[in-house]
């Protein structure tokens, strides 16, 4: 289908006699662009796909700082004698990313770059896909630790819960930390390097505009959920007492919608055609 609609605009580089200003003797520029002006806007237009599924990425992104703090703030926060705020987790997001770009730039690009004869190791889509495969576990393994806590709540919604350590909620934190690596840093690559010339501020632009979207729909969609669970307050999934909700089911949802997506980002980048400058750069002894 956007195949079809690329090749419909070029439509509007075609001259035509009503084209041609009587007056000038010129072409109207408001009824004739240029070729490389119709390429341009092709070249946006290709990046729609990639950008939609760049959305939901930020939806995953966005629940280290809500619903993961929310998640730790029902369980143990005690290590020995020392306290840790559920949102100072986020540090092992920190922490991962550093650790994983030391890792991916000293150990994995040099294997990718004899594996691949690619001087990148990974292109920028496959790096933004290893990424959203990440995030696909990161969620189900914060819908497993909700379930696991929610075995330790009594039938009365006791916090009986409060005796799983908050140190359990670590492996979903690092890998989100690790998508961040892939998906987050590469999908700013990809859009500042295949936006048209003297458009790469736009497309990086892009990139953060899908992450903002991404938030908002996040919000939507708990609305949406509680809404047809039965929200009153101390009901439905994500109640004020999560002891007594199920903010696993929630989880999920975000598990399920997050492996959809990812599904959809392989085949429309599958059939993406990098610009003619980024596509296979070889080293030289290839």
């Amino acid at each position: 289908m956007l195949s079809g609609v690329c090749r419909f605009l070029d439509k509007a580089a075609t001259v035509t006699g009503r084209d041609w200003s009587a007056v000038t003797g010129r072409a109207n520029p408001w009824r004739l662009c240029t070729v490389a002006q119709v390429e341009h806007l092709k070249s946006i237009l290709s990046l729609g796909p990639i950008w939609a599924s760049i959305i939901l990425y930020g939806t995953m992104f966005g629940q280290m700082s809500s619903f993961f703090v929310l998640q730790g703030s029902f369980m143990n926060t005690h290590v020995g004698t020392f306290n840790i705020p559920p949102a100072t987790l986020n540090i092992v997001d920190v922490v991962t990313v550093i650790i994983v770009t030391f890792m991916y730039q000293s150990v994995m690009m040099p294997f990718m770059v004899r594996l691949t004869n690619n001087i990148q190791g990974l292109t920028h889509l496959q790096r933004i896909g290893v990424g959203q495969l990440l995030t696909v576990l990161a969620m189900a393994c914060a819908a497993l630790l909700e379930w696991e806590r929610l075995q330790l709540v009594n039938p009365h919604g006791n916090a009986a819960a409060a005796n799983l350590s908050v140190l359990w909620q670590i492996p979903q934190y690092s890998l989100i930390g690790a998508s961040e690596v892939f998906a987050y840093i590469g999908q700013i690559e990809f859009f500042y390097d295949q936006a048209p010339e003297g458009a790469q501020s736009f497309g990086a632009a892009l990139s953060f505009s899908a992450m903002a979207l991404g938030n908002f729909l996040g919000g939507y969609l708990v609305t949406f959920l509680q809404s047809i669970t039965g929200y009153d307050g101390n009901g439905g999934w994500i109640p004020q007492n999560i002891d007594h909700g199920h903010l696993d089911y929630y989880f999920w949802v975000l598990t399920f919608l997050s492996g959809i997506n990812f599904i959809y980002f392989l085949i429309v980048a599958s059939s993406y055609h990098y610009k003619q400058s980024q596509v296979d750069e070889r080293t030289d002894d290839a």
